[in-house]
């Protein structure tokens, strides 16, 4: 089994699971619709539905490694064509959601067209437009979304497997060990060093950073695409050795 085949059955393993998620997310688009048309004295405002996604993603990400890198083992794979293959099938199935994701806001922006009493924003308009209207160029701002969405879902699926690398052969005990350390890390020794060793400064310039990051979709997006590329760089330094565990 080559890199095509990894591909493939990625995708038929996920893909239903994405054609029942995108369902879903339309009939709630949809019903919130219909139900707004029973209340004219109020708005309606739905919006950041896209987000969903990320996390709908990160599952996969997560659920996918164990069962896909013991079907690539048994079927001789090596674990650098496993790992190839993985980074070639999140780059499609977040081109594939981000475009989903983004039919979807066509079709809530056709609802709003319709209804004066319903607003709908998807997460790119909530961040960088006060709505999509006829100011600007409406299809660009289309094909910004999509490539926001990109990074997004790309991010997404590399934090999955990340985690799902590293908690691969560790026991219950060490993994909430290890979620206990991140915490404790990240919480409270961080904030305490940085406040007493460096008057906070590390903490001013990461703050400037996420500021200077949410300043534009590009620099959003670059920054995503970049830490999505690191987080799968790191899952391969565990993926390269790792061996085949009994399901803990």
């Amino acid at each position: 089994m080559k890199i095509k085949s990894m591909v493939k059955y990625s995708l038929s393993t996920f893909m239903p699971a994405y054609i029942i998620y995108f369902s879903i997310i339309f009939v709630i688009i949809t019903s919130f619709m219909v139900l707004s048309t029973f209340d004219g004295d109020s708005v309606g405002i739905i919006g950041g539905m896209d987000s969903i996604s990320v996390i709908f993603l990160l599952i996969v990400g997560i659920t996918g490694y164990r069962e896909s890198l013991s079907m690539a083992m048994q079927n001789g794979v090596s674990r650098k064509t496993y790992f190839l293959g993985t980074a070639l099938f999140f780059l499609i199935f977040a081109a594939i959601c981000s475009t989903g994701d983004t039919v979807l806001t066509l079709i809530g922006n056709f609802y709003e067209s319709q209804r004066k009493d319903l607003v709908f924003d998807s997460t790119f308009e909530q961040l960088f437009k006060s709505g999509l209207d006829d100011t600007g160029s409406v299809i660009a701002d289309y094909f910004k979304q999509v490539a926001m969405e990109f990074t997004f879902d790309f991010a997404a699926l590399s934090a999955g497997l990340l985690i799902s690398t590293v908690f691969y052969r560790v026991n219950k005990i060490m993994k909430f060990v290890i979620l206990l350390g991140i915490y404790v890390i990240g919480f409270v020794v961080f904030p305490f060093v940085d406040y007493a060793l460096f008057d906070s400064l590390i903490t001013k310039k990461l703050v400037a950073f996420i500021r200077f990051v949410m300043e534009s979709f590009g620099h959003l997006s670059i920054t995503l695409f970049i830490g999505g590329v690191v987080l799968l760089a790191v899952s391969y330094l565990f993926i390269r050795r790792v061996q085949i565990a009994d399901r803990k």
